[in-house]
């Protein structure tokens, strides 16, 4: 596995890693995990972690309301996202009269706060009373990023009938079970394809 020097580090200092190498696409996947927890007390913080070990915050790692909230990681030094695919997966869950659907966007932010949309694309709605594992791609911008600025991934949630959840943790610990029975983790997964510039 060719290894990222510290490209994404989090609140943890997370070395990035390929996850694995497309050599028919000729570009690194690196795979990011959403991640909610508590800075202080009473201060929820959203940031994107390498690290699939992590636990979320077990009061605040399920989103229950329509919401637009952003996913970060800060940038040590220069690379390049690659005019590819990404791919998305995660879980949504709904109860009775419930339904539930979130739009991705994959953004480069700068050391001014401007925003750079690289790719967006709209997952499909989850039904009444079901639990459902989702998966999209996207094709994203190519774009270089400098030390400090932040790749954000935004998730645009929207929950209708009052009932329904899409649940943000690595970990993937809480898990529930599918129409068929099978068991569907709460982790949310988005493969980054990554080119490290010469």
């Amino acid at each position: 596995m060719a290894l990222l020097p510290k490209e994404f580090p989090t609140e943890q200092q997370v070395q990035a890693n390929y996850n694995y190498f497309d050599t028919v696409m000729g570009v690194g996947y690196v795979i990011f995990y959403p991640a909610i927890a508590y800075s202080d007390a009473t201060t929820t913080t959203r940031f994107l972690t390498t690290d699939a070990s992590y636990v979320s915050d077990s009061a605040n790692f399920r989103v229950i309301a329509s919401a637009d909230i952003d996913f970060d990681a800060t940038v040590e030094k220069p690379l390049r996202i690659a005019a590819q695919e990404a791919f998305i997966n995660w879980r949504q869950s709904t109860g009775s009269g419930g339904s539930a659907s979130v739009t991705w966007s994959i953004i480069h932010v700068d050391t001014n706060s401007v925003e750079t949309v690289l790719g967006t694309v709209v997952g499909d709605t989850t039904g009444a009373s079901a639990v459902e594992k989702k998966g999209v791609k996207v094709t994203l911008t190519e774009k270089t990023f400098r030390k400090g600025e932040k790749l954000r991934v935004s998730a645009n949630i929207v929950i209708g009938g009052g009932n329904g959840e899409v649940p943000f943790d690595p970990s993937g610990g809480k898990a529930s079970n599918d129409a068929e029975g099978r068991s569907v983790t709460s982790q949310a997964k988005i493969q980054i394809p990554i080119i490290i510039p010469i």
